[in-house]
């Protein structure tokens, strides 16, 4: 009888566990930091010009101009969402990727390009090279120029110097980035917009810092 008891609470205790379910516990989904930042002394000013991410609605925004269909030139922008044609903004472009064959690069295309234009030379329009647009709260539009390009205000570009750093890769849910920051000093000469005051059709971005990201 006592033999049979046992079995019994044996048999019990193994249906117990049997019966428990174990929590399947998912992956962890990637998800990506961005916060982007500008600052920098403008046209000799004393006082630092700054955006910062999430501060009077400024954020970074990317796109990238698609040339031919397997090249492109990529854009980080920061500015103002919550007062866009009132605020102050500035864009960097970097350019040409090329890639064969696909819709859109392959993430080591996308990766290599980047890790191999840490200094890239300022040229017109980014076409092979580096360009800052810088808008003023008025809406004048000033952009950087190929080296010798001569102006009123200025004779000379050899104030150009720029230096990308901190590049890391990351992807989530949303896309693929590229995050970098982007140090550099140089002029920038009216294009368009609000009319450049006279002998000021350029100017002077010192100690320039870049935070932000590119979108694949």
């Amino acid at each position: 009888m006592k033999t049979n008891t046992i079995i019994l609470i044996a048999v019990a205790i193994s249906g117990l566990f049997s019966c428990i379910k174990h929590e399947i516990i998912p992956a962890p989904t990637p998800s990506v930091t961005l916060k982007s930042q500008f600052k920098g002394y403008i046209d000799g000013s004393s006082t630092l010009t700054e955006f910062n991410e999430g501060v009077g609605g400024y954020t970074c925004l990317t796109n990238n101009s698609v040339l031919l269909q397997t090249t492109a030139i990529y854009y980080s922008s920061i500015s103002s969402t919550s007062a866009p044609t009132t605020s102050a903004s500035i864009r960097i472009g970097l350019g040409t990727l090329s890639w064969n064959g696909a819709a859109t690069p392959s993430l080591t295309e996308f990766n290599t390009f980047f890790n191999s234009n840490i200094i890239p030379p300022y040229t017109n329009g980014a076409v092979n090279g580096f360009e800052i647009q810088y808008t003023t709260a008025a809406g004048a539009v000033y952009t950087s120029k190929a080296s010798g390009t001569t102006s009123t205000a200025t004779t000379t570009t050899n104030f150009q110097d720029k230096t990308f750093s901190n590049i890391s890769q990351e992807s989530d849910a949303t896309g693929d980035y590229s995050k970098f920051v982007c140090n550099f000093n140089c002029y920038v000469y009216w294009a368009s917009g609000t009319p450049a005051p006279a002998n000021k059709d350029s100017l002077k971005i010192q100690s320039g810092l870049f935070k932000g990201w590119f979108k694949k």
